[in-house]
C-alpha cells in the first residue's frame, strides 16, 4: 500500500469515526450497528497507520498530521448502547 494512500485511508477512517460519534451523541444513544461501525473504523485506522509507518520515510513520518483528542471529551457523557 503506497504511503500516500495509507495516510488518506487513515484520514478517511478518522472522518468516519467522527461521523459515527456525532450521530450517536446527537441521538443520545449508541446503537449496536454504530458500535460495530466504530469498531471497524478504528481497526481500519490502525491498519492504515501501520501501513504508513512501514512505508514512509522518517521525514514523511515527522511531517504527517497526528490526531489528538480534546481533553474536554473526557467530560462528555457516553450514550448508552441500545
Amino acid at each position: 500500500m503506497p504511503r500516500t494512500n495509507s495516510l488518506a485511508q487513515e484520514k478517511d477512517q478518522v472522518a468516519q469515526q467522527r461521523a459515527i460519534l456525532y450521530n450517536a451523541f446527537s441521538e443520545g444513544k449508541f446503537a449496536n450497528a454504530q458500535q460495530q461501525a466504530l469498531t471497524i473504523a478504528v481497526a481500519g485506522q490502525s491498519a492504515a497507520a501501520t501501513a504508513f509507518d512501514a512505508t514512509a520515510t522518517p521525514v514523511q513520518q515527522d511531517s504527517a498530521p497526528t490526531v489528538q483528542l480534546d481533553s474536554a471529551l473526557d467530560e462528555v457523557p457516553v450514550p448508552e448502547v441500545r
